[in-house]
């Protein structure tokens, strides 16, 4: 199942943060404001491979 931009959308609000925050502790913030973002971009554009068998979006 690809899951649908407006559901990505909740996922990217749900878990964003809390990966910024994971980033950031590890490098220079604004770098981990972008590379957080860019974590979502590839994984909205890989959503298809998605699969809920196998657990949540959060370790995937």
């Amino acid at each position: 199942m690809i899951l649908a931009p407006d559901t990505f959308e909740a996922v990217f609000d749900a878990h964003y943060e809390e990966i910024r925050r994971y980033i950031a502790r590890r490098i220079a913030l604004d770098m981990a404001e972008d590379l957080a973002a860019e974590t979502f971009l590839i994984a909205f554009k890989r959503r298809a491979v998605f699969d809920a068998s196998q657990g949540g979006v959060r370790p995937w």
